[in-house]
């Protein structure tokens, strides 16, 4: 995981490994070509987090998608597999399709819940894999 923050505190309270922008960007280029990177968590502090997001973002295609956290009754928290890996359940929005809107129909079609609601935005988040070796 990738923290990008204005705040030293936030970063040390999630036990990151601190970086620079530009060692952040060097990880990035590692990630895209199958590179083991030694880190679980890596943050770069700065005072412009949106600049070093958009550095980071110019390496990569971006597939605009919504989901879910969804949390049952007794506060269990729901999960999909998906390539192998645990994520929450989301998918790509149609063309001209409402973000909000998106979330719910996506919980539904791959969890097959109906009566959601939405309580808040949670926060953005972007997810870095290869596909079809790209």
């Amino acid at each position: 995981m990738i923290l990008i923050t204005g705040n030293e505190e936030f970063a040390h309270s999630h036990h990151a490994t601190l970086l620079t922008e530009k060692e952040i960007v060097s990880i990035v280029r590692k990630i895209q070509t199958g590179e083991h990177v030694p880190y679980s968590i890596v943050a770069c502090v700065d005072d412009h987090p949106a600049q070093v997001l958009k550095e980071i973002k110019r390496n990569f295609y971006f597939i605009k998608a919504a989901g879910g956290i969804v949390f049952s009754e007794d506060k269990e928290l729901l999960l999909i597999k998906r390539h192998g890996l645990w994520d929450l359940p989301k998918g790509k929005l149609e063309k001209g399709e409402d973000v909000r809107l998106a979330a719910l129909r996506e919980v539904h079609e791959e969890c097959g819940l109906n009566f959601l609601g939405l309580v808040r935005k949670n926060t953005d988040t972007y997810h870095a894999y290869r596909m079809k070796g790209k």
